[in-house]
């Protein structure tokens, strides 16, 4: 109803009788401003209340004839009043009223007459309003307009007006004018508000028209940014004056909304505050411009602090929020202040229930794209934050079922690796809080679904182990997700690794842990699998008597032993496991209703055997088929034997050159010392020549295979160095006694022989005195003037002969390096073990060609 006021106004301006404004008669003597202002306003009290000079009730309750009757009667009285103007200020008002004059004519009667309403604050403005409001028509010039702006800006600001006269302001200044005014139109209306402070008169009208202004305001920003993306080439400056003036109304109308809901927001109805806050998501969905995300979150803030979210925006803005802080990371602390203040408010549990539930409804085929994508996102990095905080500071609580089936589904709805990597950062906020500790709502629950979740994120991870130098290098690149979500799967590994490792009071449930690093065996760390490979042997998970034995035998077998990648330790573990597996067959026999267990385990683990590289694991393979191999049948014997050696026949493909062309030696920096074997053929002959000696008592066709492997190694040239010499250590230590036993000894009384050759430690430290002694080299006269003859040299340990051969250098110098031979006297690790003192029972030697007569000899009739 007040809205029928302005055209009633306007028509009585415009059917007024013509001597309405005539100057009072010379017996009329002119009121002075004060005394006639008061009466003016009790007029209009008078003719709205009655009596009583009180504040008019709302518009809608009364007639359109009880308030235009006292708006006429203001009206006159205010015309009277303006007779106590200057001739000067008078002059203009009538040049203003009557529209005569040229344009600075009108200018400069409209800055007269500003100055006036400035100066005599108490002056009636209201004619003054009616005379200077046709100056802002769009129709006129831009200097007409701006002073006309400035007119009525300057009216707007008198304090003494009426709820009447403020409403005819609202109207005429928030009425369509020409775009290019939208900064006067706008600071009139500021003047008008006191900065948001009084809406007396236009209350419930305000956000209406901030909420239109806003939408219009940014649709002009964008405009004129790409508008000046287009003109940059062509004319920047320009460009880059016109999209600063359109930034600025901007966020000056930001400012703005945000003054009037600080001061004013009890005024606001739920359609305009529902009709505002679709304006600003809008915006904060469509800009890439920080400074308008920034200005609109500052807006939102202001809501949340002053007034209240209305429901029909709620989860948008929710959302919203979650998006700014979780994608732009310079203004996530700007939106964090904000959802905080939500999630304390007594909307806490809602703002939360929006979260949760955004996620629990995804839909389950992977279809989630785009704004659905950035949506999850912010909703996991908000309830990463709040799992963060405590509800003892009043933050509400994070229902852990709901939460749980969000991820779910979150995990489900896309293939986007961003969203599996906020989700796994998200359950690692869960397994360590900020205290380090497990974060207390998971303390009780079962652990099973959420790490069965993290599988799910891990299947994104580059393939391969997980290790954090490399996956650092990948996080760094922006196209590059996997190389973030092998990040957070490497802090959850790590962190479940340690609640694993480390017993406490607390309850953890270790085997749910070990499910887990089954799950992602492929991926894990060195440290990661030892903890699954101690789990396995504490609990005897790969012997029969556990329900998934063969599968846990496997795991071990074919992922962490198999896989030459993982370090020597992890390796050696898993054949321990593979080896007490081995035993508990073995002790069990029959009753496994299963003859081929134990040859299909051999095999496994021999599978490949030629390729192995690393001599510590291949040591500890070959001990290991040591002692199957003793006690085993005929047929795995062979296939153990076999199997080995092919790493001798490999190495002698890898290196065919013969290995006792030259003097094989190698500079050491202390005493010759015997060294254990540094080829993966002399570890498999060492294992050789440890099964001989074991077999030789027992069995006797076993004996027989191997001694022939072993000879045939040794003569062998091609054959690695170390090989040979283990086998020859070997054949040189066999003996038979008086009955053609076989038998070995420890020492074969070669000292002197030794010694003569240099091959002890005395006499190759003589040999270095006398180098070190001798100043000059010998003349090659001199050296061949040394006689050669020698007296008979007895190689018995007790004929130990001082005198040697000269040796000349190859290079004419004295050597400048002590050597480590590869062989010396004594030699205590000649023999892998100790012999027995006793002969074969079972071996004898014999001369081929003897047994052949004898057998003739049998043969032939009498």
């Amino acid at each position: 109803m007040l809205r029928r006021i302005v055209p009633f106004k306007d028509y009585q301006q415009e059917h007024r009788h013509p001597d309405e404004h005539m100057s009072p008669s010379p017996g009329d003597a002119p009121s002075s401003p004060d005394s006639t202002r008061p009466s003016g306003l009790a007029s209009v009290f008078k003719g709205l209340t009655g009596a009583k000079l009180t504040k008019s009730p709302p518009p809608s309750l009364k007639s359109a004839s009880s308030i235009l009757s006292p708006l006429a009667d203001h009206v006159n009285a205010t015309r009277t009043n303006l007779a106590g103007l200057s001739p000067n200020h008078m002059e203009s008002f009538e040049l203003l009223k009557n529209g005569n004059g040229n344009v600075s004519d009108r200018i400069a009667a409209a800055n007269s007459l500003r100055c006036a309403v400035a100066e005599y604050p108490m002056n009636p403005v209201l004619e003054i309003w009616y005379a200077a409001k046709g100056m802002i028509d769009a129709t006129r010039s831009e200097v007409e307009r701006t002073a006309g702006w400035e007119l009525l800006s300057e009216c707007v600001k008198h304090k003494s007006s009426t709820d009447l006269e403020r409403q005819e302001y609202f109207l005429t200044l928030t009425a369509p004018a020409n775009p290019e005014d939208f900064h006067l139109q706008l600071a009139a209306v500021v003047d008008l508000t006191n900065h948001g402070r009084d809406l007396s008169g236009f209350d419930y009208q305000v956000i209406g028209v901030l909420q239109k202004w806003l939408r219009e305001a940014y649709k002009a920003v964008k405009a004129a940014r790409k508008q000046a993306s287009r003109d940059a080439k062509k004319n920047a400056g320009k460009a880059r004056a016109s999209l600063a003036g359109e930034e600025k109304n901007l966020h000056q109308l930001f400012t703005f909304i945000g003054e009037v809901i600080k001061f004013s927001s009890n005024v606001a109805d739920e359609t305009a505050m529902s009709g505002l806050m679709e304006t600003l998501v809008a915006i904060c969905l469509s800009t890439t411009i920080e400074d308008d995300l920034r200005a609109s979150i500052n807006v939102i803030d202001a809501i949340v602090t002053f007034g209240a979210l209305p429901a029909a925006s709620f989860k948008e803005c929710v959302l919203v929020l979650g998006s700014i802080f979780c994608l732009v990371p310079s203004l996530s602390k700007t939106a964090w202040h904000t959802i905080s203040i939500l999630l304390k408010s007594h909307s806490g549990p809602a703002a939360v229930r929006v979260l949760v539930d955004l996620l629990r409804h995804l839909p389950a085929d992977g279809s989630s794209k785009g704004k659905d994508t950035r949506d999850i996102r912010g909703v996991l990095a908000v309830l990463e934050k709040l799992l963060t905080k405590s509800t003892e500071k009043g933050y509400p609580p994070v229902p852990f079922a709901l939460l749980l089936d969000g991820l779910v589904a979150a995990v489900h709805s896309t293939d986007s690796g961003r969203v599996h990597c906020a989700v796994l950062k998200l359950i690692n906020s869960l397994f360590r809080d900020g205290d380090g500790k497990i974060h207390n709502l998971i303390v009780e629950e079962d652990w099973s679904t959420l790490l069965s979740i993290a599988v799910e994120c891990s299947k994104k991870a580059p393939p391969g182990i997980v290790i954090g130098s490399e996956m650092v290098a990948l996080a760094n690149e922006a196209d590059r997700p996997d190389g973030a979500i092998g990040i957070e799967l490497l802090k959850l590994i790590t962190r479940l690794e340690e609640l694993a490792s480390h017993k406490s009071s607390e309850f953890v449930p270790r085997q749910i842990i070990i499910n887990f690093f089954i799950d992602i065996h492929n991926r894990l760390p060195d440290s990661a699998a030892r903890v699954v490979l101690t789990y396995f042997q504490e609990f005897r998970c790969c012997s029969p008597s556990d329900l998934q034995w063969e599968e846990n035998l496997s795991l071990v077998l074919k992922e962490f032993y198999a896989n030459r990648s993982r370090s020597s330790e992890t390796r050696l573990l898993s054949l321990q496991a593979v080896t007490e597996s081995y035993d508990m067959m073995d002790l069990i026999g029959e009753g496994l209703g299963d003859d081929d267990c134990v040859p299909n385990l051999i095999k496994d683990l021999l599978n490949n055997i030629a390729d192995e590289t690393n001599l510590l694991v291949l040591e500890s393979v070959v001990a290991f088929m040591v002692s199957v191999a003793v006690s085993s049948d005929w047929e795995l014997f062979d296939y153990i034997v076999d199997t080995l050696r092919t790493i001798v026949v490999n190495d002698r493909l890898l290196s065919p050159i013969a290995s006792s062309v030259s003097r094989p030696t190698t500079p050491v920096g202390g005493e010759a010392a015997p060294q254990r074997s540094h080829t993966a053929s002399g570890v498999v002959t060492r294992g050789y020549v440890k099964l001989f000696m074991r077999c030789m008592n027992l069995d006797g066709a076993k004996s027989i295979k191997l001694y022939d492997t072993l000879v045939n190694i040794a003569k062998t040239s091609h054959c690695k160095t170390d090989a040979r010499l283990t086998a020859m250590k070997l054949l040189f230590r066999l003996r038979a006694d008086w009955a053609n036993r076989v038998f070995l000894i420890n020492d074969t009384e070669s000292e002197g022989l030794a010694a003569t050759l240099l091959h002890t430690a005395s006499s190759r430290a003589r040999k270095q005195a006398e180098d070190a002694s001798q100043p000059v080299r010998a003349t090659r006269a001199e050296q061949g003037a040394v006689s050669r003859t020698t007296r008979g040299v007895s190689f018995s340990s007790s004929g130990t002969q001082d005198r040697v051969f000269p040796v000349r250098s190859a290079s004419g110098a004295k050597s400048s390096y002590p050597y480590k031979q590869l062989w010396v006297l004594p030699d205590p690790e000649a023999l892998p073990e100790s012999p027995t003192a006793i002969a074969s029972p079972i071996l004898a030697s014999h001369v081929e060609s003897l047994v052949l007569e004898t057998a003739e000899e049998s043969e032939a009739p009498p």
